[in-house]
Order: structure tokens, then C-alpha cells, then sequence
């Protein structure tokens, strides 16, 4: 591909932005970091101090405490109960969207909308934080993340869809929408197109090599860990797969390297995970492991000197409780050996006995849980895993099975042992906790809502309110940017063809490719096909694609 030799008449568009857009009335911070321990209610955190000083003898105090100021209401656009992908969006672009949309204005669902949504403005792509940033700042854009680097969270940072599920288009756009650091898992997902544009376009992939990973010095890298998501924090291989502390660490020696700073976002990605299976030690270890990367990140920002870290949950997850109904009399006279005791026998997560009991048929579940998780089943407890719907080994045939995902199973049966209580393997509707660390002491504090932190982050990084502005020029329907050109749309291929006289352009959806007579070029932002209401959606600058 060839240098784009247009670059600087396109860039010219963002100059005419109105000037009290970007004015300043205080120094902005230079880099901001934003953590998110996926579906972290604050009572894990509650139990998770318990198990760090009682049982590990660590510190009585999370990295986190020093720096709670407020609290956060996160919700889809037509619900009180959030999934990750809406309400990361909500982050990222200023806008409540509807479950499963990232970076996407809502469509509008009138029996259940929240706020009044603009039904001419369905399916527009918004412009995310990051993408602000990184064009009108020229800032480094990076991913840590355990969970596969398409999901819901990472995805919001630089996509736009109304399917969080469709990872061959997220992962496209994602390759072409200028992330500079990408440390996550899902090293068997990305596909060869993707792989060889970022290698074309000076980014190195790693795959599963923790020694590359480490021993890396250039500017741009992508390392992924594992088939998909990398392994719960206390089941992982310690020399295959870094921590999400090491992750951390290493994203903030990469992009400081850019002297006009960066954008980071760190997600805690299965502590949502755990939450769901209802898993105990899952939950505690994996909120522990990003508290640990909570502190990299302060330790950064505090030696750095000009790096804004925001902390906060997209949502919360399980209706977690510390006590439950078997102590609902006595509960004041509770000893706290007894509410610990039963996590000094896990020793993996529900996900890991999943994995052993899937490594072979002839895997003994009552020896695996007696070993590594300090229970006795009962027959009618092994009944209930070999009732799985998902448990492949299982000597039940599968049309006879009537019981939850095996993960699931294997939670509920771990937390029965506990007095730790859960009222969901769902999301919850919860305000969620706020911290912060701010170089200058412009701490936000309060109640905010998801729109009101994005309008924070947006001024503290010295862009004023500028994403509604730079989504009018980025993403406008192809058919108002050439109402009278020729224009063929390849539905297969999310190709659009536009001919004006001579002069013909393709655009390559969801990339940032386009073809001007010919000529390939790079845009500074991904255009973005939506297939429901087959539109390009394009930057306004493309009108005049003649430029030479």
C-alpha cells in the first residue's frame, strides 16, 4: 500500500472545528488511563480485602482504596441492567446504546426507552474517546485485557457495531483503526487478512511467546495469549502467559514512548466471568490481579506526573453478598476464620476443574473436587454436573440433560460451601463505584452518569466536547456524502463503488482502505458499513475524493 498522499487535505477538515470546542480553561493531563474491572460489584472488593490480609498476610488496603471519589450509573439506552457492551460504549462515546451495540447510536425501542432517542440517527457509528485522541492529538491508543481482544470491552475502544458478537468485523476493524498496543488473549482468532495488515503496516504480532513479549523494544505490538481468552489469574502457567500487572507494565513502557501521550485501557476482564459462574475464588483472585495492575498504573501516573487514572466498573454482575441465608441469625457473631476458611481449599477456579474434567472421560469428578477443592461430593452433586448441557464428557446423553452450563454448576457448588451469597448468574443494576488519581488534583467526585465521565475524560485530556463534532465529519451515510454519484454497494465483499465523471472511489468497509482511481490510500478513521440498513457510513471529507 502506498503513502496516503491526501493526508494533509483531510486532516485540514478538523481546523474549521469551532474554536470553543478545543479552548482550554486548565491545563490538560497528557495520558489518561482508564481501568475497568469488568462486572465488579463492591462487595468483591469488600471480600477480596478479607482474603488478601487474612489469608494471603497482604496489605489490609487495595491499591484502589486511596482513591474511591464518587460513583458511576451505567445502563443500557432501554434498561436499568447493563450489558458490557452498551455500557463500555457509554464510556468511550457519551451515549446510553442498546445491549449488545459498541460505539453505535441506539435504536429506539419506545415501550422501553430510557431517554429520547433520535430515530433518524439508528445505527450511526460514534466516535470513541480513543479515536478523538489519537486524530486530533496524534496520542498512542493500547488494550490490556484477558479476556479475547474482540470482546465487548476492548471492542468499544475503536469499533462500531450492533452485533458485540460479529468478531471477524470487529476484529477487522480493530486491525485497521490505528491501536498501537493490543496485549489480550485470542491468538487463535485472528485471522490472516488482519495478521498481515498490521505486520504490512509496522505493527508486530506475537503469538504465545512470552519471551518475545518481554523482550520487545520497538512501538507497536500486538501479544496474544491463548486459543482464545487467556487462563483465570491462579490457573495460569506463570512462564507461558504474563500477569495482567506484567501487561500493564509493559503498555505503559510502549506508548510513553510517544511524546504526545497515550490512551490506555485496562480491562479486568473475568472477574465479570467469575461473577457469572458465581465462582468464589474466581471472583477474589481475578479482582485481586487487576488490583495489582491498578497499581502499576498509579505507580506510573504518580512518577509520570501528568496521567489522569479513572477506575470503574461497567456494571455489576451475580447480586454478590458477604453473608447469605444459612447465617441470616447469628450473622453479628460471625467469626472470620469461618467466613475465609472454606477459600484455603480452592485452589483453582470452577473454570479450571471444567477444563480437567473436559481433559478426559475418565476424569473422577469426586477426586478432582476432593483435591483441588477441598469438597466431598455427593452422588446427587456428581448427577448435577453430568446434567451440563455443555459437559461433552459427560455419561448422560445430551437429549437427557436438563442442568446449567457445567462452569456454572461447578460454582454454585463451590459458593454452597461458603457464607458467600449470590442472587444471579446475571448482570445486576447497581450504581458502580468511581476512583480516580488525577496529577492535578482535579479529582471528579459525585454521582455521574456514564455520559457525564465521558465529558470528564474528554475536557481533562484537553479536547473540550468535541465527539459529536468529529462524529459529523467522520461517520455521514454514504448517500448524503454522493446524492448524486454512482454509487454500487458489494454487500458480500462491504465494498462501495462511487463514480463521478471519471473519477471513481472504493471504499473498503470497515477498514481504513480506499482506492482514489486506483491509488490505495490510508484514512485517519475507519468507515464503517452497516449491513441492516445497508449504508457506508464515511468521513464528509470524501465528498471532494478528486483530491490529488
Amino acid at each position: 500500500m502506498r503513502a496516503n498522499n491526501i493526508l494533509a487535505g483531510i486532516l485540514s477538515i478538523f481546523l474549521f472545528l469551532p474554536l470553543s470546542l478545543t479552548a482550554q480553561e486548565h491545563k490538560p493531563v497528557k495520558n489518561l488511563i482508564l481501568m475497568i474491572p469488568d462486572g465488579t460489584s463492591s462487595p468483591v472488593l469488600t471480600l477480596s480485602r478479607w482474603y488478601q490480609w487474612y489469608l494471603l498476610g497482604g496489605d489490609e488496603r487495595l491499591a484502589v482504596d486511596p482513591y474511591f471519589c464518587g460513583m458511576v450509573k451505567t445502563h443500557c439506552s432501554d434498561s436499568p441492567i447493563g450489558d458490557s457492551a452498551p455500557t463500555t460504549s457509554a464510556f468511550m462515546t457519551g451515549y446510553y446504546t442498546n445491549s449488545g451495540y459498541t460505539g453505535m447510536y441506539p435504536t429506539s425501542f419506545p415501550d422501553r426507552d430510557i431517554y429520547p432517542i433520535d430515530t433518524a440517527r439508528r445505527y450511526q457509528p460514534l466516535t470513541t474517546l480513543p479515536e478523538a485522541m489519537r486524530i486530533m492529538q496524534n496520542k498512542s491508543i493500547g488494550l490490556v485485557v484477558t479476556c479475547e481482544f474482540p470482546h465487548a470491552t476492548p471492542a468499544n475502544v475503536a469499533t462500531h457495531s450492533h452485533n458485540r458478537s460479529n468478531y471477524p468485523l470487529l476484529m477487522k476493524q480493530m486491525a485497521h483503526n490505528g491501536l498501537d498496543v493490543v496485549f489480550a488473549g485470542g491468538a487463535g482468532l485472528i485471522n490472516d487478512a488482519e495478521y498481515q495488515y498490521l505486520e504490512q503496516t509496522g505493527t508486530t504480532v506475537v503469538k504465545n511467546n512470552i519471551n518475545h513479549f518481554r523482550q520487545f523494544e520497538g512501538d507497536k505490538l500486538w501479544a496474544l495469549f491463548g486459543r482464545q481468552e487467556m487462563p483465570y489469574d491462579l490457573d495460569r502457567d506463570t512462564t507461558m502467559i504474563p500477569s495482567i500487572a506484567e501487561m500493564t507494565e509493559k503498555a505503559l513502557g510502549i506508548l510513553s514512548q510517544n511524546e504526545n501521550g497515550f490512551f490506555l485501557m485496562v480491562e479486568g476482564s473475568q472477574v465479570d466471568w467469575a461473577a457469572h459462574a458465581n465462582d468464589p475464588i474466581g471472583l477474589v483472585t481475578e479482582y485481586l490481579a487487576f488490583d495489582h495492575a491498578v497499581r502499576k498504573a498509579i505507580d506510573f501516573a504518580k512518577e509520570d506526573g501528568e496521567t489522569l487514572v479513572i477506575i470503574v466498573p461497567d456494571h455489576g454482575n451475580s447480586g454478590i453478598s458477604i453473608g447469605n441465608h444459612r447465617i441470616s441469625s447469628g450473622y453479628d457473631k460471625l467469626p472470620l476464620e469461618k467466613l475465609m476458611s472454606p477459600f484455603r481449599d480452592f485452589k483453582v477456579t470452577s473454570q479450571e476443574i471444567v477444563d480437567m474434567l473436559e481433559a478426559s472421560k475418565e476424569a473422577d469428578a469426586k477426586e478432582l473436587f476432593k483435591e483441588y477443592l477441598g469438597i466431598d461430593l455427593t452422588d446427587e452433586e456428581v448427577d448435577l454436573l453430568n446434567n451440563a448441557y455443555d459437559y461433552n464428557n459427560s455419561p448422560l446423553p445430551k437429549e437427557k440433560r436438563k442442568g446449567k452450563r457445567l462452569q456454572y454448576r461447578i460454582g454454585e457448588l463451590m459458593a454452597a460451601r461458603t457464607l458467600i451469597g449470590f442472587t444471579t448468574t446475571g448482570h445486576t443494576g447497581e450504581d458502580v463505584f468511581l476512583a480516580a488519581y488525577h496529577p492535578y488534583g482535579r479529582t471528579p467526585g459525585g454521582l455521574f452518569s456514564s455520559e457525564e465521565l465521558n465529558a470528564y475524560m474528554q475536557k481533562e485530556v484537553g479536547l473540550g466536547i468535541i465527539l459529536d463534532s468529529l462524529t459529523n465529519e467522520l461517520y455521514v451515510p454514504h448517500h448524503k456524502i454522493f446524492p448524486d454519484a454512482k454509487t454500487e454497494i458489494d454487500m458480500k465483499g462491504e465494498i462501495l463503488k462511487v463514480s463521478s465523471g471519471k473519477n471513481k472511489l472504493t471504499v473498503y468497509g470497515n477498514t481504513n482502505l480506499i482506492e482514489i482511481n486506483g491509488t490505495e490510500h490510508y484514512l485517519p478513521s475507519i468507515t464503517v458499513f452497516v449491513e441492516p440498513n445497508k449504508t457506508f457510513y464515511v468521513p464528509a471529507y470524501l465528498r471532494d475524493f478528486k483530491i490529488e
